[in-house]
C-alpha cells in the first residue's frame, strides 16, 4: 500500500468536527493501492481527472472525496456493513432510468439504441421522466440532484451507473475544444457532481460505488462507425458486477477502446507528418470518440463487489 500526503496535511486529523467542511490546507492527497485496486482520496482540483484516466489503464482505480469527515465515515461503514452482514439488502434486479423527449435527439438516441435493445425480451421497461419542457426552460423541478434524495432512500449495497453529461463531475476547461490555443472555460474549477456523493454517503446506508461520466457524454460509446446501435460496452460494464467481479474491473472495455482510438489517432498524426491528408472532421470525430471512452470513472472503492452468491434467486 502506498500513500502520499502533502507536507501541510497532518496525518492525525485533530481539530475539526465530523460534519464541518475540510479547509483546503487540510485536504488529504492520498493514493492507496492493494494488488491492482487503487483508491484515490482527493478532490479533482488537487488530483485531476486526467491522472485517474491514465492510471485506470493499468490499475482498477476508484476515487473518493466528500466535503465532510462524517460523509467519509458513513461511506466506509456502509461498505463494511455490506461485506459483513448475514443477509444482503439487495435483489437480482436492474432498474433502468431513461428519459426520452420529442424535442431532444440525444435522449431519443440513448433510449432507442441502448436502453431498448438491452431490455428487449427481458420483461422489463425503463422508467421515463418527462418533466423537462424544452430547451431554455430548465429549472430545479426538472432534474434529480443529490438534494432530492430522501433520507429514507434505500440505496445500501447498490451500484449505480450514470450515463449523462457531467453525471460524475465537470472539468474546468472544455475537453472537446481542441482547436483553440486556449480551450473554452466551462466551470470555475473541476468538481464532482453531488448526486453520486450523496448516493455513496447516504445516512440510511450508502451505495457501494457509482460509475459515471465526466464532461459531456457522446453517442460514440454506443454507436458503431455507421451510427447503428452497439451496446456491447454497456452490457459488459453492467454484466461484470452482476457476475460478482469487483467494480474496478468494469471500465476495462472503455479503457481498451480509449487505448485503441489513441493508437489510431497517433497513427493518423504520424501519417500527416509524412504528407498524408485527412479531413479535419474525420480527425475531430476520432478525437471526441477517444475522449468520450476515456471519461468514464468510478466513484467509490474499486474493490467493492456485489455479493451475488448471497443474492436471493428470482422466482
Amino acid at each position: 500500500m502506498t500513500s502520499w500526503f502533502p507536507s501541510e496535511y497532518p496525518r492525525k486529523q485533530g481539530g475539526h468536527s465530523k460534519t464541518s467542511p475540510m479547509p483546503r490546507s487540510k485536504r488529504c492527497l492520498s493514493v492507496s493501492g492493494s494488488l491492482n485496486q487503487t483508491l484515490i482520496v482527493a478532490p479533482p482540483d488537487l488530483i485531476p481527472f486526467s491522472f485517474q484516466y491514465s492510471l485506470d489503464i493499468y490499475w482498477a482505480v476508484g476515487r473518493l472525496w466528500f466535503d465532510t469527515a462524517n460523509e467519509f465515515r458513513q461511506y466506509a461503514e456502509s461498505v463494511l456493513q455490506h461485506e459483513k452482514m448475514s443477509a444482503v439488502p439487495t435483489a437480482r434486479k436492474i432498474a433502468l432510468f431513461a428519459t426520452e423527449h420529442d424535442f431532444d435527439n440525444a435522449t431519443q438516441l440513448f433510449t432507442k439504441q441502448v436502453v431498448r435493445p438491452m431490455i428487449d425480451g427481458e420483461g422489463a421497461r425503463p422508467i421515463p421522466c418527462q418533466d423537462w419542457e424544452g430547451f431554455g426552460a430548465i429549472t430545479e423541478k426538472h432534474w434529480f440532484a443529490g438534494a432530492d434524495l430522501p433520507p429514507n432512500a434505500n440505496v445500501h449495497g447498490v451500484m449505480h451507473e450514470l450515463f449523462a453529461c457531467h453525471g460524475g463531475g465537470c472539468t474546468e476547461f472544455d475537453d472537446f475544444d481542441q482547436l483553440n490555443n486556449q480551450p473554452r472555460r466551462i466551470a470555475q474549477k473541476l468538481f464532482f457532481s453531488k448526486l453520486p456523493q450523496k448516493l455513496l454517503s447516504h445516512e440510511n446506508g450508502g451505495a457501494l460505488a457509482v460509475l459515471a461520466h465526466i464532461e459531456r457524454a457522446w453517442t460514440y460509446s454506443f454507436q458503431d462507425d455507421k451510427g447503428s446501435s452497439q451496446t456491447k460496452g454497456f452490457r459488459d460494464v453492467i454484466g461484470r458486477p452482476l457476475l460478482g467481479e469487483r467494480i474496478g474491473q468494469a471500465t476495462d472495455v472503455f479503457n481498451m477502446r480509449w487505448a485503441v482510438l489513441s493508437t489510431k489517432l497517433a497513427d493518423r498524426h504520424l501519417a500527416i507528418q509524412r504528407g498524408a491528408n485527412f479531413l479535419l472532421r474525420t480527425l475531430g470525430k476520432l478525437w471526441v470518440a477517444r475522449d468520450d471512452a476515456r471519461n468514464f470513472l468510478i466513484l467509490g472503492d474499486p474493490a467493492a463487489r456485489l455479493r451475488v452468491e448471497d443474492l436471493p434467486q428470482l422466482s
